[in-house]
C-alpha cells in the first residue's frame, strides 16, 4: 500500500468519500491507526500531536456512521473523548459527528444557543447565496441579517469581513468591555483544537443600540443548509459564560407563510 503523508492521506480520504467509496476510505484510515494511536496524541512525531489525532478520529466516526457501523462509531467517539489535552473544539466536533445516531449522548457536549428563523425570497443559490431585500436589492445573507435587525429593534452593526476586521473587533471590545473582551478571546483561542486566526469561528455580526456599551449582542448568520461548526460553537459557549447576548439567525427560503419563529435549544448538563 502506498505510504501517504498526513496531508496526502486527508486528501485521499476526502476524494474517496466524495466518490462514495466509504469502505476503501475506512480501510485506508484504519491502516494508519495502530493500537497506540490515541496515546500518541500528545507526542510530536509523525502524528503531528493531538490535532492530527482529533481530525482523524472525527473522520473515523463519520465513516463508521456512513457504513452503518453505529457501535464502532460510538467506540471511536468515546476513545476520542479520552485524548490527552483534548481541546473543546475537538470535543464538540466529535459530538456533532455522532449526533445523527446518538443525539442524547452528543447533546451533553454541545453548548446551548438561541435561534431565530426568518424567511426571504432566494435570488441565487450558486456560490455565495443571495436573497431579496426589502428595497428590492439582491443581498448576501449577512446583509439580510443586518437589514432584519435594523427593522426589528433598530439595531446597528458591523459585519465581519477582511476589510472591516479591525473595526469589528474594536466594536466587540466596546460592546462587552475590555476585561470581558480579553477573557473572551483568550478562552476562545485556548479552546480551539489548533492554532488559528482570531477571526476563525467568530460571529458574523456585532450589533448595538445607541450608546455602544449600553446594549449589544452578537449574531451568527446561517443561510440555506448552513450548519454551525465546532469553532463557532466554541465562540457561542464563551459568550454564554460571559452572559453576553448571542443569537443564531437562520435565513430560509420564503414560502407561503412568512412567519418568524424563535426558540431556545437546550441541552442536558455537560458530563466529563
Amino acid at each position: 500500500m502506498k505510504t501517504y503523508s498526513d496531508f496526502e492521506l486527508r486528501a485521499e480520504i476526502k476524494k474517496l468519500k466524495k466518490e462514495k467509496r466509504h469502505t476503501e476510505a475506512k480501510r485506508l484510515l484504519l491502516s494508519r491507526i495502530d493500537e497506540n494511536f490515541f496515546k500518541k496524541s500528545s507526542v510530536s512525531d509523525d502524528y503531528c500531536s493531538q490535532t492530527f489525532t482529533a481530525r482523524f478520529t472525527k473522520e473515523l466516526i463519520k465513516l463508521f456512521i456512513q457504513l452503518g457501523e453505529k457501535e464502532k462509531a460510538l467506540h471511536a467517539f468515546r476513545q476520542g473523548l479520552k485524548l490527552p489535552h483534548l481541546k473543546r473544539e475537538s470535543e464538540i466536533a466529535f459530538s456533532l459527528s455522532i449526533r445523527s445516531i446518538y443525539p442524547q449522548i452528543a447533546k451533553q457536549y454541545i453548548p446551548e444557543y438561541k435561534i431565530k428563523t426568518i424567511e426571504r425570497k432566494v435570488v441565487s443559490k450558486k456560490g455565495k447565496q443571495k436573497f431579496l431585500g426589502k428595497n428590492g436589492k439582491e443581498l448576501f445573507v449577512e446583509e439580510i441579517a443586518l437589514e432584519y435587525y435594523r427593522y426589528n429593534g433598530n439595531w446597528h452593526g458591523i459585519w465581519l469581513t477582511p476589510t472591516t476586521e479591525s473595526l469589528y473587533f474594536k466594536r466587540l471590545r466596546q460592546t462587552i468591555g475590555l476585561d470581558n473582551y480579553k477573557e473572551l478571546t483568550n478562552n476562545v483561542m485556548n479552546n480551539m483544537g489548533h492554532s488559528c486566526n482570531l477571526c476563525y469561528g467568530a460571529p458574523d455580526l456585532i450589533l448595538h443600540k445607541g450608546f455602544i456599551r449600553k446594549i449589544g449582542k452578537s449574531v451568527e448568520v446561517k443561510g440555506l443548509k448552513d450548519k454551525l461548526s465546532a469553532a463557532q460553537l466554541v465562540w457561542i459557549e464563551q459568550f454564554n459564560k460571559l452572559h453576553s447576548e448571542f443569537e443564531v439567525l437562520k435565513v430560509k427560503e420564503k414560502n407561503k407563510q412568512n412567519n418568524i419563529k424563535t426558540k431556545t435549544l437546550t441541552n442536558a448538563t455537560r458530563k466529563f
